[in-house]
């Protein structure tokens, strides 16, 4: 399926789910546990994918703030709703700021290519060591001791991450049956199998939302505690990264030209 140049198939229903290991669950940790509304969260998530999918015309990806998102979850009494409303339009004005004085050229030069490739490197470890956490936990699903599986003394859950690097990598270059369409097939399969959805209700929404308005406090914990520590990795990972790489693999172009800081 095309409109106007842009395009929707198995290939990019796989680079869509990209943003799974890190998004999704982060989005997912914020709802339960830091009270955001469920179908706020969502519905401007998919709203900003769909105006930036529009306006770059490029899998660009929609970069999730881990830090806030990190120190949100481990602190929820004291990161309530309005503080993270708070850190999103600080952030916001940061970031107009720093294009609309050109002050964002200038930090860029101290984010060097070789910088920029150790961020994204040490972002990649980490992500893969939590990977590798999970798959060596007993439990197959997390939240749920009795869902461990073993035979001859193996963990099933080892079993199955195994098997899916092997699928991975068996289907890295594949067109016909994209790797991560089949493996996130299979997980949810394996999921639903394995006893996910037990117990389980399941309600239509949407869920009921208001305004927040943030206070003065709210704003000011909000900078201290989630601005401050988030803006290097946004603007070395996020900005200036996200540039490098559209410009690595898409050269530049009228369409890069888009994705520049």
């Amino acid at each position: 399926m095309s409109l106007k140049g842009l395009s929707f198939n198995r290939l990019e229903l796989a680079g869509s789910l990209g943003d799974f290991g890190t998004l999704i669950p982060l989005s997912v940790a914020l709802i339960a546990f830091n009270g955001l509304n469920i179908t706020v969260v969502f519905l401007m998530v998919g709203l900003f994918y769909i105006a930036t999918g529009f306006y770059y015309r490029l899998p660009v990806p929609v970069q999730p703030l881990k830090v806030v998102s990190a120190i949100a979850i481990a602190s929820p009494l004291i990161i309530t709703p309005s503080v993270i409303a708070a850190s999103g339009i600080v952030f916001g004005i940061i970031l107009l700021l720093l294009v609309v004085t050109g002050l964002i050229e200038k930090l860029a030069t101290l984010f060097t290519q070789p910088v920029i490739r150790g961020i994204q490197l040490g972002l990649g470890l980490i992500l893969m060591k939590k990977g590798f956490d999970f798959i060596l936990k007993p439990e197959l699903l997390m939240q749920k001791p009795d869902s461990a599986f073993s035979a001859y003394g193996i963990s099933l859950n080892l079993v199955v991450g195994i098997a899916t690097v092997v699928v991975t990598l068996l289907l890295i270059n594949s067109k016909k049956f994209p790797a991560a369409l089949v493996v996130i097939t299979l997980g949810i399969a394996g999921g639903i199998l394995a006893g996910s959805l037990n117990q389980t209700e399941f309600v239509l929404g949407p869920i009921p939302f208001g305004i927040i308005k943030p206070s003065m406090n709210d704003f000011i914990n909000a900078t201290v505690l989630l601005v401050i520590p988030q803006i290097p990795l946004t603007i070395g990972n996020a900005i200036i990264g996200t540039s490098d790489t559209c410009i690595s693999l898409f050269g530049k172009n009228s369409i890069t030209e888009k994705v520049s800081y």
